[in-house]
């Protein structure tokens, strides 16, 4: 039955044309970028501010607009003989999967013929494939706690669309401004504590970790570098970033579990 249920949403999904536009977006934006600016390291990093800032909204937004618009349909799914928790994993998974096939193509495809030619390290392209869809799922997560949280539609965006303007542009301002304010104290772990606590700064710091651009990561990005740099750090990384994918994922599915429909 969970099955059938990750089948049907992704065909919903897709039908909707709106995911594979998002592809079709990602895929553009790289392809301008690479006629701009050539290939190779550089224009990757060039696209990780923007895809960072990108891909958490298109996430977050398409997680709270599913669930507001699923309602009927999950209150008919309720009726069948399947449990809340399998059907909320059902329901996540059947969104997330055609999110990250978007991200992956859009994002990916345009990237191969230099990895091919070996102008682009495969490594590289990994991880930043990795983090964007991580944060995909992530945001996913958080999209639908909030709409399960927040009865009131535009209550539930206006709050969805705050925690992305936290999480991508206050966040990083607010360290910054931190880090001014005490420079004159020992603030390496601090920062690297901060900087765990935001899923978005911790990919940009993830990806650029593998590249020689360390002049770009910003102080809380080289304080990182220099206490987890090489292996260590890009597996902290992924475990704080797993670990960001299962909280609200588990609040979202007990709150899923324990409201009155």
């Amino acid at each position: 039955m969970m099955g059938r249920i990750i089948g049907y949403q992704m065909r919903d999904v897709i039908r909707g044309r709106s995911v594979p536009l998002f592809a079709v977006v990602l895929a553009a934006l790289v392809f301008l970028m690479t006629e701009l600016g050539g290939e190779g390291p550089r224009i990757l990093v060039s696209l990780l501010n923007v895809n960072l800032l990108l891909v958490p909204l298109v996430s977050i937004l398409f997680g709270t607009l599913y669930i507001y618009h699923a309602w009927e349909f999950i209150e008919l799914l309720l009726t069948q003989p399947l449990g809340r928790k399998r059907l909320f994993v059902g329901l996540y998974i059947g969104l997330v999967l055609p999110l990250c096939a978007a991200v992956a193509i859009g994002l990916g495809a345009p990237f191969a013929p230099a990895v091919v030619r070996g102008a682009l390290p495969a490594s590289l392209l990994a991880v930043f494939l990795g983090t964007c869809l991580l944060l995909t799922a992530i945001f996913v997560a958080l999209g639908f706690l909030i709409a399960l949280r927040y009865d009131n539609r535009l209550r539930g965006l206006g709050i969805a669309l705050a925690m992305w303007f936290l999480f991508t542009v206050v966040y990083d301002g607010v360290a910054l401004f931190g880090a001014f304010a005490f420079r004159a104290y020992p603030l390496e772990k601090p920062l690297i504590a901060l900087m765990m606590l935001n899923p978005v700064d911790l990919s940009r710091v993830a990806v650029l970790l593998q590249t020689d651009t360390s002049a770009l990561m910003g102080y809380t990005g080289a304080a990182f570098s220099r206490a987890l740099g090489g292996v260590r750090g890009l597996s902290v990384s992924g475990g704080v970033l797993f670990l960001w994918l299962c909280v609200p994922f588990f609040f979202a599915m007990r709150r899923f579990s324990r409201r009155d429909f």
